[in-house]
């Protein structure tokens, strides 16, 4: 599809891919459409993984296996037809590409108000500046056990991964 002038959304997507899978035949757990229009000004709206919805492969299934069951492509189809937002392109991860970017950048800066443990009882973040090296930054948009709202937490802290990405 021709990419105007005026906006541009791309679904960002970060897979369950371990190190020996292919990010393009694993789940789609992180789901978010990150939007930039002409001016610079941008936005993004986070999907949790566990929405039952139709897909565009056919059948009703959770949006996260989208993914599997027809790749990238289906994603992206499956989001519009269920948003009514259409997507430009898409942005495809998995743990080990996820880390690299995040080490690529020398790390990323992340300023939290709250402490946050990981399920192994390992720290992810301090209250305060934190400099989170690929691993932890992983075990940040993953951890859903320790948040009280769950996946739709653990989909709020993605976004706040990727809006820090970006500053």
């Amino acid at each position: 599809r021709r990419v105007t002038a005026h906006a541009l959304r791309v679904r960002g997507i970060g897979t369950d891919a371990r190190p020996n899978q292919r990010p393009d035949a694993a789940r789609g757990d992180a789901l978010h459409i990150i939007g930039v229009d002409a001016k610079g000004v941008g936005g993004m709206v986070g999907i949790p993984r566990d929405s039952w919805v139709p897909l565009s492969v056919g059948g009703t299934s959770k949006i996260n296996a989208a993914l599997i069951y027809g790749g990238p492509r289906a994603v992206v189809k499956t989001v519009q037809s269920n948003t009514g937002v259409p997507i430009d392109g898409y942005v495809l991860t998995g743990f080990k590409g996820f880390k690299a970017m995040i080490n690529a950048m020398g790390g990323l800066r992340y300023v939290s108000s709250v402490a946050l443990k990981g399920v192994d009882g390992h720290t992810l973040l301090k209250v305060g500046t934190n400099l989170l090296d690929g691993p932890t930054a992983l075990g940040f948009a993953r951890e859903r056990h320790h948040l009280a709202n769950g996946d739709f937490g653990r989909s709020a802290n993605q976004g706040l991964i990727i809006r820090a990405g970006m500053m």
